[in-house]
């Protein structure tokens, strides 16, 4: 019943309408380029990760001393096949994983990735990761949470 309670604020008790078996378009990734421009001109922002709203899909951008790295947290037990896709679109960036770990008892799997700091490759490279790891479909939602230094506890 915990678990369930948890889950009630990201999956609403009414139906939402069901989005398109199309792939997304242009239109449904307005939003990225803005939300990444906007991360990388606030220096106080340490992260931001993006969802497709009422799923488990996300991806986390974040400051590293030499540029940006992309971050994913994948549940191999829940969808056992995002690990690879991920692994495999870096690899044809020929890009290997900084940090490919289990935990949480092999629940969660983390996968780091050093990426350029330019603002179109970035942007590119997250409509590139929602559709092909993903599948967005058009009329999905994205939602943005992006993490400031004063959010972090220890880092002030």
């Amino acid at each position: 019943m915990q678990r369930l309670r948890e889950v009630t604020v990201d999956h609403p008790l009414t139906p939402i309408a069901q989005t398109s078996r199309e792939r997304a378009s242009t239109e449904d990734f307005g939003s990225v380029a803005g939300e990444v421009e906007r991360f990388l001109n606030e220096p106080e922002t340490v992260s931001l990760t993006m969802t497709i709203r009422f799923t488990d899909d996300a991806l986390s951008l974040g400051r590293e001393e030499n540029g940006c790295g992309m971050t994913f947290y994948t549940h191999p037990r829940r969808d056992p096949e995002e690990h690879p896709r991920i692994l495999s679109l870096f690899a044809g960036l020929g890009v290997p994983p900084r940090v490919d770990r289990l935990f949480d008892r092999g629940r969660t799997h983390e996968l780091q990735f050093p990426i350029s700091s330019e603002r179109g490759a970035i942007a590119s490279l997250c409509v590139r990761v929602l559709t092909e790891v993903y599948s967005m479909r058009r009329g999905d939602v994205l939602d943005y949470y992006p993490l400031k230094k004063s959010d972090v506890p220890g880092r002030h």
